[in-house]
């Protein structure tokens, strides 16, 4: 019995391993383009490049998001990203009280800022990445 609760432990300490080790899918970067958490920072060591490949993806996808809602305008693309620029534009916006034209002139400072950050970041995980 003691001898299958250690196994048991060792596998359950492998398996939270591997998952940790796991390149993330979404986006994992800090401001300074490194990875963001302790996890995306284990995967990175663990797996290298394959972590940088991901975050590569993982940036084109948020930049094309990004770039199909500038083509659209104000329109509600129902993404995690949309929802994440009407916060801001919301918080950015609330001295002038509902003014529709601040909140898209902050949801225009913020689309930049981003596209700026994310090929910034897309620069530097491709050289990480060997692209």
């Amino acid at each position: 019995m003691r001898m299958s609760g250690r196994v048991m432990g060792i596998v359950a300490s492998v398996a939270v391993a591997i998952w940790a080790a796991l390149p993330p899918g979404d986006v994992a970067l800090d401001d300074d383009c490194r990875p963001a958490d302790p996890v995306a920072q284990f995967s990175a060591v663990v797996t290298g490049g394959w972590f940088w490949s991901r975050q590569v993806t993982a940036l084109e996808e948020e930049q094309g998001h990004l770039l199909a809602l500038v083509g659209r305008g104000p329109q509600h693309l129902g993404t995690r990203l949309e929802e994440r620029l009407s916060r801001l534009a919301e918080r950015e916006a609330t001295a002038s009280q509902g003014d529709q034209a601040e909140r898209e002139a902050a949801a225009q400072r913020y689309r930049t800022r981003r596209m700026a950050w994310l090929g910034a970041c897309l620069d530097e995980a491709r050289r990480r990445a060997g692209n």
